[in-house]
């Protein structure tokens, strides 16, 4: 009895990589090329931020991906900064739990929707600091931001775990 729960989160731990490579080979592999599927999320990322700093009364400048406040060399948004795999990440450990379908829908648009917002904020964070404290730019987009973009992806995690499953969801059989 006392090796049962490794030997479930070690399933667990599969069940997440397999998910992953999956989610990898078709988001990646083949929406990515078909459709510039982090492409547009960027583009989007960069219409809303450029919406929510105009609502503020800032100069706000944008170019496709290109978004900033007058007077600085504005911010890029290239396709790692989508959150693409941030959101891989979440759904593959979210799916690989054996609990009712319907939960894990429900709960992995909310987490989706929680993540975009939060990669605005991050990247809204990011056009302020690059304004108003330049020499702090570096650090901010380095660390700061990845550091609580990712706890946030582990807070979705913790609830998900605590307050949706069951131990004996985690069992394959």
């Amino acid at each position: 009895m006392g090796k049962r729960p490794n030997k479930d989160l070690l399933l667990l731990l599969i069940r997440c990589t397999f998910l992953w490579l999956i989610y990898y080979l078709i988001v990646d592999r083949w929406i990515e090329q078909q459709f510039a599927f982090a492409s547009n999320i960027c583009l989007s990322i960069a219409f809303v931020s450029q919406k929510i700093l105009h609502v503020t009364g800032l100069d706000v400048l944008r170019s496709g991906n290109l978004v900033g406040i007058h007077g600085t060399p504005g911010i890029l948004l290239i396709d790692s900064c989508s959150g693409i795999g941030a959101m891989g990440l979440f759904l593959g450990f979210i799916l690989a739990f054996r609990n009712n379908l319907t939960k894990r829908i429900i709960y992995s648009i909310a987490g989706l929707l929680t993540i975009y917002v939060a990669n605005i904020q991050r990247i809204l964070i990011l056009i302020l600091t690059q304004a108003y404290f330049p020499n702090e730019w570096e650090i901010a987009h380095q660390y700061l931001t990845v550091i609580i973009f990712y706890l946030l992806i582990f807070a979705l995690w913790t609830i998900w775990v605590r307050g949706f499953t069951h131990n004996t969801e985690m069992a394959i059989d």
